[in-house]
């Protein structure tokens, strides 16, 4: 009986362990996100000369998300501002 006791005990504490290494790896990854979204974000607004609004900034967390710091990279560096402003309110932009 002591021997399951100990093994149940061993057991709940590697649960334990595991879910704190996931969390502080999603944490991790979390923080890099939003990390980069505010580089992101600083470097549109520059190219704009303007503050974004919280719409653009939405659009710009999304976009993040489905195609990556890359090609919004590429996004900041190609365009004008005007075609940048044009590309945070396209919903079918890429």
């Amino acid at each position: 009986m002591t021997e399951v006791q100990q093994w149940f005990e061993q057991l709940k504490q590697s649960l334990r362990e595991e879910a704190r290494r996931e969390a502080l790896q999603e944490g991790l990854k979390e923080g890099l996100k939003e990390g980069q979204l505010r580089v992101l974000a600083r470097l549109f607004e520059k190219k704009l000369g303007r503050p974004l609004a919280e719409p653009e900034r939405s659009v710009l967390a999304e976009r993040l998300d489905r195609l990556g710091p890359d090609r919004l990279d590429d996004v900041w560096t190609e365009l004008s501002a005007d075609a940048l402003a044009a590309w945070l309110v396209d919903p079918a932009a890429h």
